[in-house]
């Protein structure tokens, strides 16, 4: 292929690579082509002093050639014939969203090499297209020859456009198989670097997410386990705090009743039980249950508060005698 190296941040690619897609009526010229050179008398001698000693060449309005690069930067190098030979051609350059620019040649008696003929701006490091369109000479009438010689641009991995500042004022380098070799690679660096750095970031992104959506759905099981495993603990609970309210309840010992038998008093009135001495008087017995005691007067007055047994008989019940009685 002929591309090669133009200085440390530039590459150069000539007329011939296949890269240069041409129209139907272009044709190369010079002896680097396999072609006769152009006449002696316009090229002022027998070598050809184009770059690798060939040009391609159309003399026909509307014929395009396009190039595609991955770069920040493209200049467009050509030839001019004497004006007798070939004329005052035009040319068209468009780069996408960039104004197109027409070139106007300036010929004069000689055969003009390395003439720049469009230079871009700097450029969004990507993928561009230039558009070169041959157009109709300034004269009307004359049959003009446009001749383009080479292309240079600043590729991706080359952040500098200060190369394609000037054109060579010397013909470029020629080309050896080791220098085709060398801007091979320099090339493929810059075609495989963006998508090596994509796939990560890509991969970076994906990694991301997974590890997002798996602690979400840890997070979602755990809540799911607790609600299905609340309501079994407050029953479980609920349960328990029965349990040991029924058992408080059952430990509290409740009211005890003892049976007890009334016996008349001599006077005939039954007596009614009193605080702690249940139908006692005095040198009267009370049978409660299986046993029976005798009081003295004196403790029925520290019990009762009174002397007089029938003070606090006078309103009591008639006597009664109690079912189970003997």
């Amino acid at each position: 292929m002929a591309i090669g190296p133009y200085n440390a941040t530039a590459l150069i690619v000539d007329n011939l690579d296949p890269s240069i897609v041409y129209s139907s009526f272009w044709f190369p010229q010079g002896s680097g082509s396999g072609r006769p050179n152009l006449p002696a008398s316009v090229i002022g001698g027998d070598v050809d002093p184009d770059y690798m000693q060939s040009v391609h060449l159309t003399q026909t309005n509307s014929e395009t050639a396009i190039f595609s690069f991955s770069g920040t930067g493209i200049e467009v190098f050509g030839s001019i014939g004497p004006k007798d030979w070939g004329g005052f051609p035009v040319s068209r350059y468009t780069l996408e969203t960039n104004p197109t620019v027409d070139y106007k040649a300036t010929p004069n008696d000689q055969y003009q090499v390395n003439v720049s003929f469009f230079k871009s701006p700097i450029l969004d490091d990507g993928h561009h297209t230039l558009l070169i369109t041959n157009r109709p000479c300034q004269t009307l009438g004359q049959s003009c020859k446009f001749l383009l010689d080479y292309v240079v641009y600043t590729p991706s991995s080359t952040v500098s456009v200060s190369s394609l500042s000037t054109a060579p004022s010397t013909l470029p380098p020629s080309q050896t198989g080791t220098d085709s070799s060398s801007s091979s690679s320099k090339v493929s660096v810059g075609v495989i670097v963006g998508p090596v750095i994509g796939g990560i970031v890509l991969l970076s992104l994906i990694g991301t997410l997974f590890i997002w959506y798996a602690r979400r759905l840890r997070r979602q099981y755990a809540t799911n386990r607790v609600n299905v495993l609340q309501p079994e603990l407050h029953r479980e609970s609920s349960q328990e705090s029965i349990t040991e309210r029924n058992d408080d309840h059952a430990s509290v010992p409740g009211p005890s009743i003892v049976p007890y038998t009334l016996t008349r008093h001599s006077s005939g009135a039954a007596l009614s039980e009193l605080p702690n001495v249940a139908g006692l008087t005095a040198g009267t017995s009370t049978t409660r249950g299986p046993s029976s005691s005798r009081i003295s007067k004196a403790m029925y007055r520290a019990v009762s508060g009174t002397e007089n047994p029938a003070d606090i008989l006078q309103d009591a019940p008639p006597a009664y005698t109690p079912r189970n009685a003997s």
